[in-house]
């Protein structure tokens, strides 16, 4: 190939507008959550979870904020949150290239991990939240996801595997 035809970052930049660029991302975006909703189940429980969780620590962020600045754990959300904004950032931008659940997959075992820490420390330090007029504890949370998983086992399971290609 010539190598006046050799894709590269600077000549992409150089040939498109910021709208382009801009328009690529957000279609990128787009394309990961219709991948993940149309998948193996797996965006159903990082919804709930992430449900929970964001308001779990809306309700209790003085808390999560006095432990963070108190035990210098800035530099380890700063490290998470940077590590799931740019994956997440480089699978929506590569997804004209090349797209499938196994790009989308390498980020639900650390938002896993990353819940659970944040359900560990809230029940640690008897923290609620409120829904619905009710208080829920927060070692509700991990149950209620278990139930969640074995009627969508019974339920829907049997009928997605049925639709569900594999092969990407």
């Amino acid at each position: 190939m010539p190598e006046e035809e050799i894709p590269s970052f600077q000549r992409y930049i150089s040939e498109n507008t910021p709208k382009k660029i801009i328009a690529r991302l957000g279609n990128g975006y787009i394309r990961i959550i219709k991948i993940a909703f149309q998948s193996y189940g797996y965006a159903k429980f990082i919804l709930f979870y992430a449900f929970n969780l964001t308001l779990l620590i809306y309700q209790n962020l003085d808390k999560f904020l006095k432990y963070i600045y108190k035990r210098y754990n800035w530099l380890i959300l700063t490290f998470v949150m940077g590590y799931f904004i740019g994956y997440s950032t480089l699978y929506a931008w590569y997804t004209p290239i090349a797209y499938g659940n196994r790009f989308i997959l390498s980020l639900f075992l650390p938002a896993v991990f990353l819940f659970v820490w944040v359900i560990t420390f809230a029940r640690k330090n008897n923290l609620n939240f409120y829904f619905l007029g009710r208080e829920i504890s927060a070692s509700y949370i991990s149950p209620a996801v278990l139930l969640f998983l074995i009627s969508y086992l019974i339920a829907d399971y049997p009928f997605d595997i049925q639709r569900i290609f594999g092969g990407r």
